[in-house]
C-alpha cells in the first residue's frame, strides 16, 4: 500500500509538467531559468544583441525528471539538442548543465531596417523578439509570457525565470513597461528585473 501511496505522488507532478510542456509547445519549449540579456539600438536602426543564461529544454527535462529516459537515449537527446543549437549562427558557445538545463551564450548585430527582424532563438520557439515595420515605421522589442496556470505548474515542479533584460537606445521610446530607466553615457537604458513569472512579457516601441 505504501509503495502504491508513493507512486502516486510522485506521478502527479510528472502529469503537471507535462501539462505545462504541452501548454508551451505552441511558444516553444526552451524556458530561460537564469539570464542576462542586453540589446542596443541606434537612432538609425543598427542593433546589437547578446544573451547569457541557462535555458531548461523542457521535453527533454520532463522526461528526465519522469525517470522515463535511460542514460543512452538521454545522451542521444542532449547531443540532439547541441547539434540543433550549433547550426543557429547566433548561438557562439552552447553545454549541457545537467537534467536538460542547458547554457546559451547568443550574439547578433546588424541593421534591423534592413533585416526586418531578429529572434531569439528562432521563430517558432521566440523568447525575444525584434522587429521594424516599414508600414507604421516602429521597432519593436517583445518577450514571451507565461499563462498564470502554467506558471503555477512551473513552481511547482521548481522551475522559474530570474534575470535582467536590459536595452539601450539614444532613439525616442513612444512606449514600454521596463521595470526601471536610467540615463547612461548619453544613452537611455531600460530595464527588467525578472525574479519570477510575469503578468506582462516585456514590450518597447520606437518610432522611427
Amino acid at each position: 500500500m505504501a509503495r502504491r501511496q508513493t507512486h502516486r505522488g510522485l506521478r502527479r507532478p510528472v502529469r503537471a509538467l507535462l501539462l505545462v510542456v504541452a501548454g508551451l509547445v505552441l511558444a516553444g519549449c526552451y524556458l530561460p531559468v537564469k539570464f542576462d540579456a542586453e540589446i542596443e539600438i541606434s537612432r538609425r536602426g543598427f542593433y546589437e544583441m547578446e544573451i547569457d543564461g541557462f535555458f531548461a529544454r523542457l521535453p527533454l527535462y520532463a522526461a528526465i525528471r519522469d525517470g522515463g529516459i535511460g542514460a543512452l537515449e538521454q545522451r542521444a537527446k542532449v547531443a540532439e539538442v547541441m547539434d540543433d543549437l550549433a547550426r543557429d549562427a547566433g548561438v557562439v558557445d552552447h553545454a549541457h548543465y545537467g537534467k536538460g538545463i542547458f547554457r546559451i551564450r547568443y550574439k547578433r548585430r546588424g541593421d534591423l531596417l534592413v533585416d526586418k527582424s531578429v529572434t531569439f532563438l528562432r521563430r517558432n520557439e521566440a523568447m525575444l523578439s525584434l522587429a521594424y515595420s516599414s508600414i507604421s515605421r516602429r521597432v519593436t522589442l517583445r518577450g514571451t509570457s507565461v499563462s498564470a496556470d502554467n506558471a503555477r505548474r512551473l513552481r511547482d515542479i521548481g522551475l522559474t525565470m530570474q534575470g535582467e533584460l536590459r536595452l539601450r537606445t539614444d532613439a525616442r521610446v513612444g512606449d514600454h513597461n521596463a521595470t526601471r530607466v536610467v540615463e547612461r553615457d548619453g544613452m537611455t537604458v531600460y530595464v527588467w528585473e525578472i525574479n519570477g513569472f510575469r503578468r506582462e512579457a516585456p514590450r518597447l516601441a520606437i518610432p522611427f
